[in-house]
Protein backbone atom coordinates (compact mmCIF):
# COMPACT_ATOMS: atom_id res chain seq x y z
CA UNK A 1 0.00 0.00 0.00
CA UNK A 2 1.60 3.48 -1.01
CA UNK A 3 0.54 6.62 0.48
CA UNK A 4 -1.44 7.75 -2.14
CA UNK A 5 -4.65 9.51 -2.10
CA UNK A 6 -6.52 6.62 -4.13
CA UNK A 7 -4.86 4.17 -1.89
CA UNK A 8 -5.62 6.34 1.32
CA UNK A 9 -9.31 6.75 0.75
CA UNK A 10 -9.62 2.75 -0.20
CA UNK A 11 -8.15 2.48 3.33
CA UNK A 12 -10.88 4.59 5.19
CA UNK A 13 -13.45 3.02 3.46
CA UNK A 14 -12.32 -0.43 4.23
CA UNK A 15 -12.39 0.97 7.96
CA UNK A 16 -15.72 2.21 7.87
CA UNK A 17 -17.19 -0.60 6.27
CA UNK A 18 -15.35 -3.18 8.87
CA UNK A 19 -16.85 -0.52 11.91
CA UNK A 20 -20.35 -0.54 10.66
CA UNK A 21 -20.44 -4.45 10.62
CA UNK A 22 -18.80 -5.41 13.58
CA UNK A 23 -21.22 -2.74 15.33
CA UNK A 24 -24.32 -3.79 13.39
CA UNK A 25 -23.15 -7.33 14.59
CA UNK A 26 -22.61 -6.18 18.34
CA UNK A 27 -26.59 -4.45 18.23
CA UNK A 28 -27.88 -7.95 16.83
CA UNK A 29 -25.99 -9.35 19.64
CA UNK A 30 -27.78 -7.46 22.19
CA UNK A 31 -31.14 -7.27 20.96
CA UNK A 32 -31.29 -11.23 20.36
CA UNK A 33 -29.76 -11.79 23.52
CA UNK A 34 -32.03 -9.23 26.08
CA UNK A 35 -34.25 -7.57 23.63
CA UNK A 36 -33.63 -4.29 25.22
CA UNK A 37 -32.49 -1.70 23.21
CA UNK A 38 -31.86 0.70 25.41
CA UNK A 39 -28.91 -1.26 27.07
CA UNK A 40 -27.25 0.22 23.85
CA UNK A 41 -27.79 3.45 24.73
CA UNK A 42 -24.79 4.89 26.80
CA UNK A 43 -26.71 6.82 29.91
CA UNK A 44 -24.92 9.93 30.81
CA UNK A 45 -25.15 11.98 33.79
CA UNK A 46 -28.12 10.30 35.25
CA UNK A 47 -30.69 12.56 36.96
CA UNK A 48 -31.25 11.75 40.65
CA UNK A 49 -33.86 11.78 42.10
CA UNK A 50 -34.49 12.98 45.70
CA UNK A 51 -35.47 10.66 48.13
CA UNK A 52 -38.44 12.22 49.57
CA UNK A 53 -40.38 14.46 47.12
CA UNK A 54 -43.06 16.73 48.71
CA UNK A 55 -46.42 15.44 48.28
CA UNK A 56 -49.69 17.45 49.10
CA UNK A 57 -52.75 15.62 50.70
CA UNK A 58 -55.60 18.25 51.60
CA UNK A 59 -53.56 21.14 50.60
CA UNK A 60 -51.18 20.60 52.93
CA UNK A 61 -47.32 19.56 52.37
CA UNK A 62 -45.88 16.14 53.66
CA UNK A 63 -42.24 16.60 53.55
CA UNK A 64 -41.57 14.33 56.79
CA UNK A 65 -41.23 10.59 56.52
CA UNK A 66 -43.87 10.50 59.49
CA UNK A 67 -45.76 13.22 58.02
CA UNK A 68 -46.10 11.09 54.48
CA UNK A 69 -46.83 7.81 56.54
CA UNK A 70 -49.45 9.41 58.70
CA UNK A 71 -51.00 10.84 54.84
CA UNK A 72 -50.74 7.20 53.48
CA UNK A 73 -52.29 5.82 56.69
CA UNK A 74 -54.97 8.21 56.35
CA UNK A 75 -55.58 7.49 52.93
CA UNK A 76 -55.85 3.65 53.01
CA UNK A 77 -57.87 3.62 55.82
CA UNK A 78 -60.63 5.83 54.77
CA UNK A 79 -61.89 2.70 53.18
CA UNK A 80 -61.65 0.70 56.13
CA UNK A 81 -65.79 0.59 57.18
CA UNK A 82 -67.02 1.49 53.73
CA UNK A 83 -69.28 -1.39 52.19
CA UNK A 84 -68.64 -3.24 49.14
CA UNK A 85 -70.75 -4.47 46.56
CA UNK A 86 -69.96 -8.21 45.25
CA UNK A 87 -72.85 -8.21 43.06
CA UNK A 88 -70.47 -6.74 40.37
CA UNK A 89 -69.41 -10.17 40.48
CA UNK A 90 -72.15 -11.40 39.20
CA UNK A 91 -72.39 -9.89 36.09
CA UNK A 92 -68.93 -11.71 35.13
CA UNK A 93 -69.84 -14.64 32.96
CA UNK A 94 -68.16 -17.92 34.45
CA UNK A 95 -65.38 -19.69 33.27
CA UNK A 96 -64.73 -23.52 31.87
CA UNK A 97 -63.47 -25.40 34.79
CA UNK A 98 -60.56 -28.33 34.20
CA UNK A 99 -60.05 -30.89 36.38
CA UNK A 100 -56.55 -30.90 37.81
CA UNK A 101 -54.10 -33.88 38.46
CA UNK A 102 -53.60 -34.66 42.01
CA UNK A 103 -50.20 -33.66 43.59
CA UNK A 104 -48.41 -34.19 46.98
CA UNK A 105 -47.33 -31.42 49.71
CA UNK A 106 -43.83 -32.61 48.15
CA UNK A 107 -44.70 -31.89 44.76
CA UNK A 108 -46.29 -28.25 45.32
CA UNK A 109 -42.89 -27.04 46.99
Amino acid sequence: MTRSLEDWKKFKKVIKNTKRSFFDLKIQDVMNKSHRPWELINWINKCKLPAVEAIKYDNQLYLTPESLWEALHATFNTVLHCQVDTNILDEIGGKTTSAWVLFSKKEFR
